[in-house]
């Protein structure tokens, strides 16, 4: 009898461990269920910040320390002035402030001027549109050949669609005509382009800049970009989709760039990712007609803070957060530059690829770069 009774102790013990494993088992298997529904929904809510129309909405962003904060809505009013002109206007603490989207000769659209009305009725012109923001590249079709210019205000660039939505209702705005305008909080413009490297034929070192009289062929299509603004008050967001459908070779190239005029941007303060200012460069308050002032090279920094001497009042903090693809961790010697560029204005340059040496992107590659443009009015500043 003592011994039956050990089996059935035994066996009651066994069947014991075993409910016990299996509701610990259960117990696991509902944390990782739970696990996985989190981090759904995770990945749900951060695809949801995009709408469906933005297409690719992953990119590798590094928060730059200090930065300004994104705005997320600003009323503002988007005008079709004219087929190849729109125009963005809006009301701030400085004034009325108007920025604008113009065609280029070779078909793509850029930003363009950039003023403010103030409250006197003065107006101040911080760039007139005669250069470029978005981006540049030094291109050869080959390690050997020639180098031509593709993009942004050089041209050697192609547009196959722009469209505007409002950034709220994920509405299209179509406009049918001159004149006609609408009122929106957030604007999202989207620029479909394909990058050229047609050749330089006249020594002037642009290929195609000029839709009506210049052609290319598919074999001159290297890439296919999407570039997607977002305008929300004084706030705009540059977000570029690059993807090569050829070989391409690249030197020095500029991933995104502001124009000021000398009078608002004499001065720029260079700042690191951690926030601390590398730098505060100078210029002079009459530059060179010739275009070979110094470029003031070289700097660590991943935001700057641009401002002048008789109106500091008005500020304008530039940042990429998108350090490898549009800066490659600033691993060339050029970094990011203001230079002197003429009797009238400085430039903001932030730099990508070797000055000296060629750098090969193959067929596939494909890069994801944001940058933000940031007005602030310091009305204390002295």
């Amino acid at each position: 009898m003592k011994i039956k009774n050990l089996l059935v102790f035994i066996l009651a013990c066994l069947m014991m461990v075993g409910s016990f494993a299996a509701c610990d088992s259960s117990t696991d298997e509902s944390s990782l269920i739970e696990s996985e529904i989190e981090e759904s929904s995770e990945i749900s809510e951060e695809e949801n910040m995009y709408p469906e129309y933005w297409g690719k909405n992953e990119y590798n962003r590094t928060e730059n320390v200090g930065a300004p904060e994104i705005i997320d809505s600003h009323e503002m009013t988007v005008k079709r002035v004219k087929a190849s002109k729109y125009e963005i206007t809006y009301q701030t603490d400085a004034g009325k402030m108007t920025v604008t989207l113009d065609e280029k000769t070779w078909g793509t659209f850029n930003i363009g001027m950039y003023k403010l009305v103030d409250d006197k009725g003065n107006t101040h012109v911080f760039t007139g549109g005669s250069t470029d923001w978005e981006y540049v590249y030094r291109t050869k079709k080959t390690a050997t050949a020639p180098m031509v210019w593709s993009g942004g205000n050089h041209g050697n660039e192609t547009l196959v669609s722009l469209k505007f939505y409002n950034g709220e209702t994920n509405e299209e705005i179509v406009f049918s005509k001159d004149g006609e305008s609408v009122t929106v909080n957030k604007l999202h413009v989207l620029e479909t382009t394909k990058l050229l490297f047609v050749a330089d034929s006249d020594g002037d070192g642009y290929g195609y800049k000029n839709k009506d009289k210049d052609k290319f062929t598919d074999d001159d299509v290297y890439a296919n970009v999407v570039r997607k603004y977002t305008f929300v008050g004084p706030q705009i967001t540059l977000n570029v989709d690059y993807e090569y459908i050829k070989e391409v070779y690249y030197q020095l190239s500029y991933t995104c760039m502001f124009p000021i005029e000398k009078k608002y941007g004499l001065y720029c303060d260079m700042i690191d990712v951690s926030g601390n200012k590398v730098k505060t460069i100078t210029t002079k308050k009459v530059g060179s007609p010739n275009y070979d002032g110094p470029m003031n090279s070289g700097n660590a920094a991943t935001r700057v803070l641009i401002y002048g001497d008789e109106m500091p009042i008005y500020k304008f903090d530039v940042q990429v957060t998108t350090h490898t693809d549009s800066l490659e961790n600033q691993k060339n010697s050029f970094k990011t530059a203001f230079w002197d560029m003429n009797t009238n204005s400085n430039k903001l340059y932030f730099s990508k690829y070797d000055q000296n040496n060629v750098t090969k992107i193959e067929v596939g590659t494909k890069y994801n770069t944001e940058c933000v443009w940031t007005f602030i009015y310091d009305k204390d500043a002295k």
